[in-house]
Order: structure tokens, then sequence, then C-alpha cells
């Protein structure tokens, strides 16, 4: 247990942890569908110290890899308009769905290629290239409700609100 604990402290998490495995009493309402669709990980879990919600608990109670633009991307990223930002975001949830066979969120794709409009993308300059790749290696990294949560956090009231409405229904068709 001290080692796992120092592990989780020093950043090493094991991912290869199966879920259908687990027992009954670490399975929260959150954990549904990790790695790809579950919700936050569970920070008193992450911790060690056990989660007091238990089966109830909304976040993962499942090891997860911290991914996260650096400084230098979420500032780049900031600095994309809209419709790029949303452009690039769909095509990466789109291609992660489709790696991870999620068939059942096409309304989360298509509220993405909304926000993104219709305007073909244009040619970047070089130095916003580099950036971009950057940029692009780090969400592709990112589970499908990583991204999805990523959107909802660069748009409207509404269009979040319907997003995250959207991913737990997704998640919910999921439940055993």
């Amino acid at each position: 247990m001290a080692k796992q604990h120092l592990r989780r402290l020093q950043g090493h998490v094991e991912t290869n942890s199966d879920p259908a495995e687990a027992p009954a009493q670490s399975r929260s309402r959150g954990s549904v569908g990790h790695p790809t669709l579950c919700a936050k990980p569970c920070i008193q879990f992450a911790r060690g110290l056990g989660c007091r919600k238990g089966r109830a608990c909304g976040n993962c109670h499942w090891p997860h890899q911290r991914v996260q633009p650096d400084k230098r991307q979420r500032e780049f990223s900031r600095t994309l308009g809209k419709e790029e930002f949303f452009g690039l975001l769909a095509v990466l949830a789109r291609e992660k769905a489709l790696e991870d066979g999620l068939e059942d969120v096409g309304f989360l794709l298509a509220v993405l290629e909304v926000q993104a409009g219709l305007t073909p993308p244009a040619a970047p300059a070089k130095q916003k290239v580099r950036l971009l790749c950057n940029l692009r290696k780090v969400i592709q990294s990112m589970s499908f409700s990583e991204m999805i949560r990523m959107a909802a956090g660069r748009c409207g009231d509404v269009c979040k609100a319907r997003l995250l409405q959207e991913l737990t229904a997704v998640r919910e068709l999921r439940r055993p």
C-alpha cells in the first residue's frame, strides 16, 4: 500500500488496471466507461484515502495518466479562433471515437463540428505549425471524455451544459 501511494505521489500511475476485475466496492458511478468515457478521477481515491461515497461517487476510482497541455500550449490554444480550436478538437475526437469503438457519440461530435463552423481552416504560419503540432499531440493522448470536457470549457453555457449532459448520457448507456 505504501509503495502504491509513493508511486502515485511520484506520478507513476499503473494504467493497465482492468475495471472488470475490480472488487464491487471499488467501482463507482463515475468509473463507468473507464478509461475512455469515465468521469474525472476521484481525488480521495487517488490519494489512497478511499472514498466515503463509495459506489455513489460521481468520479472515477481507477488510475489515470494525467494529460494536460503545458503553459505554452494552453496559451497557444487560447490564441486560436473558436472555429480553429473546435475544428482541431472535432477531428481528434472523431479519430479517438473510431479508435475506441465508440458508436454512440455522434451527437457529441456533431456539436463540436457545429462549433467549428463550416469554413475550411486557413494554412497556418510556420511558427504556428509547430505549436499546433505539439498541441495536437497532447490532445491526441487524452481520453475521449477529456477532449469533450476541454471543448465544454471553451463554449458558451448552453453548449457546455449540452455537451456534459450528453457525455453523461453516453456514459450511462454503459452502466451494467
